[in-house]
């Protein structure tokens, strides 16, 4: 049951991330925050705004795997669970699955136990737009990307308090990358790092489609990368406030 407590006590750096992300090292503004457009409610104006700055890129498109995730003092693996991250130009859906229970053979929630359902609800997805800075990419300008999320299933309606902003380190195969969390501790370390792995069949043909409800926000997206799909979609109704989560912003 602490999976979802580990990751993030990871991505946190040991829960030390809002000591370290502040300015002036590491500043950083409010409309930066992983659900600011979502809050908003104009996902969509921000996104096409990117695309038509020609704010997207390349660098980490594919299909693609975690076999490590390291913060603080503690890890996991692809041991620990299944991670599937579909990167486009610009759009992304990011698919994290621990491993456990069987839950095959179930045809609903319905035949799940309390505990079953509370192990089947640690799954998280959330996806978006990774928007980066500016190229030409060298030392003194890294590619650092900051996510912006569209639909996220741990969201409880208050804002992450740190962006989802990274630099990306890519290996000269360009099928393995390692991603560092932008803040760093007071000895320099970031704070958290995530390796990245082409899955097999992870380079080709690339579609990514946002599926927009009144013209104003993206509630669904559909990317093609390779051999590999995903599909992720919003809840049709906002999710009911729950007095115990309310205050608990998400951490993915």
């Amino acid at each position: 049951m602490d999976w979802s407590a580990k990751q993030g006590y990871i991505l946190t750096g040991g829960g030390k991330i809002e000591e370290h992300y502040n300015a002036p090292l590491f500043p950083w503004t409010k409309d930066e925050l992983p659900h600011y457009h979502k809050m908003q409610g104009d996902t969509w104006e921000a996104f096409q705004g990117w695309k038509r700055e020609g704010r997207s890129s390349p660098l980490v498109e594919g299909a693609w795997s975690r076999p490590l995730f390291v913060g603080g003092f503690q890890h996991t693996d692809s041991a620990t669970e299944a991670v599937f991250n579909l990167q486009s130009a610009s759009l992304f859906i990011d698919l994290r699955i621990p491993r456990g229970p069987n839950f095959r053979g179930r045809s609903g929630f319905d035949d799940l136990t309390d505990n079953e359902l509370k192990l089947f609800a640690r799954r998280h997805c959330f996806a978006g737009y990774s928007l980066l800075n500016h190229a030409p990419f060298s030392v003194e300008n890294p590619p650092v990307c900051v996510r912006h999320h569209c639909l996220d299933w741990n969201f409880s309606g208050k804002m992450r308090p740190r962006p989802n902003k990274w630099r990306i380190e890519m290996d000269e195969s360009r099928e393995v990358w390692k991603e560092f969390g932008y803040a760093k501790d007071l000895y320099g370390q970031h704070v958290y790092m995530e390796r990245w792995e082409q899955l097999p069949g992870g380079t080709g043909p690339s579609l990514a489609l946002a599926h927009v409800v009144d013209g104003t926000r993206v509630d669904g997206i559909l990317i093609v990368q390779g051999d590999h799909f995903n599909f992720a979609r919003d809840r049709a109704t906002p999710q009911p406030a729950d007095p115990r989560i309310a205050d608990a912003p998400g951490l993915q």
